[in-house]
């Protein structure tokens, strides 16, 4: 009913999660998984969400808070960034060049924020102490700080549909760092929301809730209501001895802030001129790594307190991904008695991959010549 509140690509077309918009799709074609339209927070449909959500507060006075769904802004490096009329009027407006990407990326930032600090105001005034979660903020290359609007951040990671079980550590190391209450999620799922019939043992269930509890997290495990109308009764069965288990734990790990004195490097948090972001694998590699040798860890960066009493080393995970302000700042941890292991290309500036930026004690000649590299020994 509303084209124009669609986010748009550069071309005008709209932006959809996955296929095809649907005023492109022909009637035989099969839709996708999960399809939808991203729209843009601005204009008559920013009015919309902000008179719905000041009646929703009206009608529920009494409601915990309110959880807002498929916050599509900044989350990936590629977008959505949007370009509809409002958005090109509103750039027009603060002279934003169109073909300058960081210029609009920063527009798109201020947008959300304007939708996400509206939203909490209204529910604020009309709520006591309201819990607010803005799906979407939470992704790992949070350099553009969308949570600072979240009273609490949910992870949504269902260890057996996305991510696997590795996604989480990482998540809530980095989101520890904003001391706001985590909350992680789960469920029987063995494909993706909305399964129905599959069953997850109990031991799988436990094992997942142990893992929320022992990062610091609290336990969201999901289910879909069956097109009956019935609940399935097994499922809630599993679900509990679950949640048993939690009753034992959850004192020991519950907002729990990790003390470990080893640190990984966060360098996903900013973007490179290009406006490309440092791959979270290299991450998740190292992370995977530690946990299997039950070494816990801590996420650091720039704007944490390197000192060598509290962290004696710092792992950089490997890609490009320093300014001379943040190699200025490690150097002087190291001088100080810190030790750094620097992986991959992780020395290097993050801008043009071209030169060290930390002493490493080697020049850099260049990338490899080969996919892989052989090392002879003699």
């Amino acid at each position: 009913m509303h084209p124009e509140w669609a986010v748009r690509d550069r071309d005008g077309q709209e932006v959809v999660s996955s296929g095809k918009p649907d005023a492109q799709a022909l009637p035989d074609e099969a839709r996708p998984f999960g399809s939808w339209t991203f729209l843009c927070p601005s204009g008559e449909y920013l009015d919309l969400m902000l008179r719905q959500t000041a009646e929703i507060c009206e009608l529920y006075p009494h409601a915990d808070g309110l959880w807002f769904d498929i916050c599509g802004g900044p989350w990936s490096p590629s977008g959505p960034w949007c370009y509809c009329d409002n958005c090109r009027r509103g750039m027009a407006a603060e002279g934003v060049a169109l073909d300058d990407t960081a210029v609009v990326v920063a527009y798109a930032v201020r947008k959300w924020k304007n939708f996400f600090a509206k939203c909490r105001e209204i529910v604020d005034a009309r709520l006591k102490d309201p819990v607010v979660y803005f799906n979407g903020t939470t992704f790992t290359h949070g350099r553009f700080r969308l949570w600072e609007y979240n009273t609490q951040h949910d992870l949504e990671d269902l260890p057996t549909t996305w991510g696997g079980y590795d996604k989480l550590p990482l998540r809530a190391r980095l989101f520890a760092r904003t001391r706001r209450p985590c909350v992680a999620m789960s469920g029987k799922f063995h494909t993706s929301w909305g399964e129905f019939g599959g069953f997850k043992h109990s031991d799988a269930l436990r094992y997942e809730a142990a893992q929320m509890i022992a990062f610091g997290a609290r336990c969201n495990f999901g289910d879909q209501l069956h097109p009956s109308g019935e609940m399935d009764l097994a499922t809630y069965r599993r679900i509990g001895e679950a949640f048993r288990y939690v009753e034992r734990v959850q004192e020991y790990g519950l907002d729990g802030f990790p003390c470990a004195n080893l640190g990984v490097w966060w360098g996903n948090e900013r973007a490179t001129s290009t406006g490309s972001f440092a791959p979270e694998s290299n991450h998740n590699g190292v992370v995977r790594m530690l946990l299997e040798n039950q070494i816990d860890f801590q996420v650091v960066d720039e704007e944490d307190e390197l000192c060598p009493e509290r962290l004696a080393v710092i792992i950089l995970a490997g890609s490009a991904c320093l300014t001379a302000e943040q190699a200025r700042k490690l150097e002087d941890y190291r001088r100080r008695g810190g030790r750094l292991l620097v992986l991959g290309e992780s020395g290097l500036d993050a801008d043009t991959r071209s030169r060290f930026v930390l002493d490493v004690g080697a020049e850099y000649l260049g990338p490899p010549t080969f996919r892989q590299d052989y090392l002879l020994v003699p």
